[in-house]
């Protein structure tokens, strides 16, 4: 199964009910110009100064599981098996407890940092494995847009709050806030991206429940 991360604000207004849309940067970009129309194999054809054909990651239908920064708490050996006991885990966005190890971590579950840790250690969300995750999206609708032609309304579908993050920035003037949060975050994520309005992929969400 594919994971999908998100940061810890995301995976809280993912939680909250607040999050049901997300955009990935493409890449490679299509050709300067260029404009697009559906095609039969899923993906989207690019026309302009040259063409290409780009197929999304993430499908309509999929179900996906959410990839977030978690904690575990154990020994650890340098091939990442636990010297002994079960493993705690807690979900960083609220520390909640997670799917307990079993004695033994599979053999393919290696510290990122490659070397002996005790005490709690902090792991990126691209390190999850499907089988910890707590929760999972179904793929409802991908299709390829400009940055800047995000509207407000989907700034908040994005999980973007009303309050300024950051302080105050004249950069941001005339900007709505929901609109500004999500310009300061994207940028700090892809900078110069704004600013060229390159392509991304709009991901629209929905909760799996079991």
């Amino acid at each position: 199964m594919k994971g999908l991360s998100l940061s810890t604000p995301m995976v809280i207004a993912w939680n909250e009910g607040r999050k049901d849309v997300t955009r990935r940067l493409m890449n490679p970009q299509p050709a300067e110009g260029a404009y697009f129309h559906h095609d039969e194999d899923g993906g989207f054809a690019f026309a302009g100064t040259a063409c290409s054909f780009h197929k999304p990651r993430y499908l309509p239908g999929e179900t996906v599981y959410i990839k977030e920064a978690h904690y575990l708490y154990g020994s650890w050996k340098k091939n990442g098996l636990a010297a002994s006991g079960r493993q705690k885990w807690l979900f960083v966005a609220d520390r909640s407890m997670g799917v307990l190890f079993p004695d033994a971590l599979p053999t393919d579950f290696v510290s990122s940092q490659g070397r002996d840790h005790r005490g709690w250690f902090k792991r990126s969300p691209r390190f999850m494995p499907a089988w910890a995750a707590r929760s999972h999206a179904r793929i409802v609708s991908v299709r390829p847009e400009r940055i800047q032609e995000i509207t407000g309304e989907d700034c908040s579908r994005e999980g973007m709050e009303e309050h300024y993050f950051g302080g105050y920035d004249f950069a941001y003037l005339g900007m709505p806030p929901e609109a500004a949060n999500f310009r300061r975050t994207w940028e700090s994520l892809h900078p110069g991206s704004w600013e060229k309005n390159e392509f991304v992929w709009r991901i629209a969400l929905e909760k799996v429940t079991k």
